[in-house]
């Protein structure tokens, strides 16, 4: 958007100072022509000024939000890691990272994103903490400390402290290096995973958790649509671990709103994300989320599965469904990424807590 604002918006202004100039002659540079277009000279040149920061600040911004935005990739990426102590390595500055970006209006639907994950980045360290290594080899070098911006002011108003307005933008991204681990044993490595993708651990951690703010206001209205389009009402809880029933919710992958739908499967199910992105709308959102479902189901006949195929995709699904010979969740559990194998109790455990049923 910037390079087409920058070569436009100057010369027309030059354009106009060019006229005033040539104007402010005809009546011999004193008279009131002269002056009005003088006037109007002083009026351009400040314009161009204000269209030449504008598009300093456009620059900024952009290279701002796409340095912040790297940063939640690398974060989320760690998520996709095959080793789940690699997981366990981002937790401190995943939710570093979520607490940070909330107090800033342009970084908060990815701080949304990122605190409704930041349980499977804490399951993986409990694990690795819980099962340590029977002969550990050496750690490799501790990355420096993550430093954050500090978070804005707060001011006094009387007797209550008021936190100042989020401001419209962050700084600059902090260095940081990546976390490094060491690789511990396969027993171990399959014993902490297994601690980690287990119910009975999901039941307990999900249980630790209050009701979020915006679910009250929007689960019936949310079940009125999963009835509508023949879906367990139940799944309308999937929403507590896609987003916090945060509407404005964005990956930095691309997925967005409540059920968090990547662009693609959005538009396959007849929704915008131009503008207005209709992902963005609550209802709209889980309407095409409940088809979507629908059909997960319909391919794979069990909700496991289908919850799987939502998470990492029902081609992965699928392959690992034939290449295993197998027909259901248990089947496939080993092959799937580590996030979907806590992904799947996670989602049938809030449902167990807040609707007292199982799926």
């Amino acid at each position: 958007m910037t390079s087409a604002r920058q070569p436009c918006a100057v010369p027309v202004v030059g354009v106009l100072l060019l006229l005033a100039a040539g104007c402010a002659t005809t009546d011999g540079g004193s008279g009131p022509v002269a002056a009005g277009w003088s006037r109007f000279s002083d009026w351009t040149a400040q314009a161009a000024g204000q269209v030449a920061r504008l598009v300093q600040d456009d620059d900024y911004r952009g290279q701002v939000m796409a340095s912040v935005r790297s940063w939640f990739g690398d974060v989320g990426a760690g998520l996709n890691a095959r080793s789940i102590e690699q997981i366990a390595a981002y937790a401190d500055e995943a939710r570093q990272l979520a607490a940070w970006a909330e107090q800033y209006e342009a970084l908060s639907p990815y701080g949304a994103w990122l605190a409704a994950r930041i349980d499977y980045y804490e399951a993986a360290r409990e694990a690795v903490e819980r099962i340590p290594e029977s002969a550990r080899p050496p750690a490799a070098p501790a990355p420096p400390p993550l430093v954050l911006p500090p978070p804005p002011p707060a001011r006094p108003t009387g007797t209550i402290t008021v936190r100042a307005a989020r401001p419209a933008l962050p700084p600059p991204r902090p260095r940081h290096a990546p976390p490094r681990v060491s690789v511990p044993p396969p027993t171990v490595e399959r014993q902490r995973i297994e601690a980690a993708t287990q119910s009975d651990y999901w039941r307990r951690k999900v249980a630790t958790h209050p009701l979020p703010p915006q679910a009250a206001g929007l689960v019936p209205r949310l079940q009125a649509i999963f009835r509508e389009e023949r879906v367990p009402e139940p799944l309308v809880w999937m929403a507590e671990v896609e987003s916090r029933f945060d509407p404005a919710a964005r990956s930095p992958a691309g997925a967005a709103g409540l059920f968090q739908l990547m662009p693609s499967t959005a538009r396959a199910l007849g929704l915008s994300t131009a503008d207005p992105d209709q992902r963005l709308e609550p209802e709209a959102n889980a309407r095409a989320a409940a088809r979507y479902l629908r059909r997960l189901h319909e391919r794979f006949g069990t909700w496991p599965v289908a919850l799987a195929a939502y998470n990492c995709g029902q081609g992965r699904v699928a392959g690992e469904l034939k290449r295993a010979g197998a027909g259901t969740y248990e089947g496939i559990a080993a092959r799937l990424p580590l996030e979907t194998r806590m992904y799947v109790p996670r989602v049938q455990e809030t449902i167990r807590l807040r609707t007292g049923k199982a799926l």
